[in-house]
């Protein structure tokens, strides 16, 4: 049973580090679209470059992990038959909240689903309205903040990435055809 629940974790886990290595690689591919660097200075595609290299090695590394360590797991258990009090901790270890959403597969996969519907609507709607509605919806589904919470934080997240951005950057972020289309 034991070995059942750790070949299902070892899945999960190489299932989300897929996804985040997917996620990565669409970073990279979907930053290059801007320059790197402009009239000799850090151009806007750097930073979305940068973090999505990030984001792949790190999620490279986890991959490796899954795969290596479910077979290191079971190979263990074989060996010493049964639960090992010597056995490596995870992040579910160290969860403050043990009845939260957080960690939970669903909880994951539906932050991965809003992570790629917002780099892929951000064209049409805008970088800032679509950051502003994944905000949104993590703080009121998943962490089940109330409604006043959600709201106030994404009016800062949104209001922050607009400074940061546009303003002190001028970093030039799509504004979305729909906006276009209705005049604005």
């Amino acid at each position: 049973m034991h070995n059942a629940m750790r070949h299902r974790l070892s899945l999960g886990e190489l299932a989300c580090a897929g996804g985040l290595l997917a996620t990565g690689a669409f970073v990279v591919i979907y930053g290059l679209r801007y320059p790197l660097v402009s009239d000799g200075v850090v151009g806007p595609g750097l930073m979305p470059m940068m973090s999505g290299l990030a984001l792949t090695g790190a999620s490279a590394v986890l991959v490796w992990k899954a795969l290596r360590g479910g077979a290191a797991a079971d190979a263990a258990d074989a060996a010493q038959g049964g639960d090992s009090p010597d056995a490596e901790l995870s992040l579910g270890d160290f969860s403050e909240d043990e009845g939260g959403a957080s960690g939970k597969p669903t909880t994951v996969a539906g932050i991965l689903v809003l992570l790629l519907l917002t780099a892929l609507l951000a064209p049409v709607f805008g970088l800032i309205p679509m950051l502003g509605l994944l905000v949104f919806v993590c703080v009121l589904v998943f962490e089940r903040e109330g409604l006043l919470a959600a709201v106030l934080m994404t009016a800062g997240c949104m209001a922050v990435s607009w400074l940061l951005f546009g303003v002190l950057f001028e970093v030039p972020m799509p504004t979305g055809s729909a906006w276009h289309a209705l005049g604005f």
